[in-house]
């Protein structure tokens, strides 16, 4: 069973801001991440991730930064947490973690 998409559009910004808190990635490197972290549970694509990136860089959250060389052909846009961002970060983890919480207790499973 895969989360309703509503849901989940619900939880990427969390997702994003909390794996940019641990270090800096780029978008496909992103949706690697939490695809694999999640188990396959999460498969976010690249047209969900790079239009969040772009909101979340207007907003002041992350900084992105071109890396790499141009010799080899493999620049890419780095993201990291911007100091609003990681405030950002752990703000929704806190919310999340209090919101998961009380699912738990309504739902009568083990915290």
């Amino acid at each position: 069973m895969k989360p309703a998409g509503e849901f989940l559009k619900g939880c990427t910004e969390t997702i994003v801001l909390s794996l940019l808190a641990q270090r800096k990635m780029y978008g496909y490197e992103l949706v690697s991440e939490i695809q694999e972290r999640s188990g396959g549970f999460l498969r976010l694509g690249e047209g969900t991730i790079y239009p969040l990136l772009y909101t979340l860089e207007r907003k002041g959250l992350v900084k992105g930064a071109w890396e790499g060389s141009k010799e080899k052909g493999r620049r890419r846009k780095y993201y990291a947490l911007t100091a609003k961002g990681e405030e950002a970060a752990q703000q929704d983890r806190l919310q999340w973690n209090t919101l998961a919480k009380g699912m738990r207790l309504v739902l009568g499973e083990a915290a």
